[in-house]
């Protein structure tokens, strides 16, 4: 099956994707990206904005009616709870509104992964190809096929976590933000169905004792970084940053394969990609 999941494409063909950040609820940057040419969007329900109403209108409004989905950037939210709350019914709400994939808050083990993994997961079929780990979320999907373009039964072929599922459509991106989940990276990153890791590098700062955004410079901050960065690699798991039209260049060449910013930054990591 072709992809709907425009990100999927990105990270399955290797090349840097490119995605904005979206305020819940926020109509005006919801229909400026849907329109747009991003792979992705990140839309922020864990500092604000944790409403579900305004969670499915956001996803309504990232809709083009004029081009289909694989064609339109795909919307992953970051949800409030972190790893170790394990509040299944925030993940299993998220996607029922039709989000394409999750973003978790500090991610600090590979039990809080696979827990991760689960609470997006169906229950598999007895003929399906990738049966395990097992998921449990519950069975009402509500306004996810609408989103999605696509009827209920297609939906339910395609709403699983890829690469544990290669056909699967749903991106799951746990935030490494911690010095604990630097230190227990290697281990997250072989948890089947993790699809990319988000480097969070405001809050390992304050993990690490340092200041933000002076410490970014500092020598335990670059060594958790490329630590990540090295784990990511080895396990062919690409990792993601937040970027800006003047380091995106730069973060090109430390490692990182995915980028959330705004319209400048994109242009900018493209150009730079080009050799423009």
């Amino acid at each position: 099956m072709a992809h709907l999941n425009k990100l999927v494409e990105a990270l399955r063909s290797d090349r840097p994707a490119f995605g904005a950040f979206i305020l819940n609820g926020d109509i005006q940057q919801a229909i400026a990206v849907g329109d747009s040419d991003y792979d992705f969007a990140m839309i922020e329900m864990e500092h604000q904005g944790f409403d579900f109403t305004e969670l499915r209108t956001t996803l309504q409004w990232m809709v083009h009616r004029g081009r289909p989905m694989n064609q339109s950037p795909s919307p992953l939210v970051r949800v409030p709870p972190t790893g170790s709350d394990r509040n299944d019914w925030v993940v299993k709400q998220t996607l029922d509104a039709g989000a394409a994939g999750v973003i978790t808050p500090r991610l600090e083990s590979a039990d809080e992964a696979l827990h991760m993994v689960l609470s997006a997961r169906y229950p598999p079929r007895r003929d399906a190809k990738h049966p395990g780990p097992g998921g449990h979320r519950g069975y009402a999907p509500l306004l996810a096929p609408r989103s999605w373009g696509i009827d209920v039964v297609e939906y339910m072929q395609r709403a699983d976590v890829w690469p544990l599922d290669p056909d699967g459509d749903l991106v799951l991106m746990p935030l490494i933000e911690s010095a604990k989940g630097v230190e227990n990276i290697e281990e997250i990153v072989k948890v089947p169905g993790i699809g990319a890791v988000l480097l969070g590098e405001a809050d390992l700062s304050l993990s690490l004792g340092l200041d933000f955004p002076g410490g970014l410079g500092d020598a335990s901050l670059v060594e958790a970084r490329e630590h990540v960065l090295k784990a990511c690699r080895g396990a062919g798991v690409k990792v993601a940053c937040l970027a800006s039209a003047d380091d995106v260049w730069k973060r090109l060449g430390m490692g990182f394969e995915i980028f959330v910013g705004d319209p400048a930054m994109v242009a900018a990591g493209r150009a730079a990609l080009s050799g423009s």
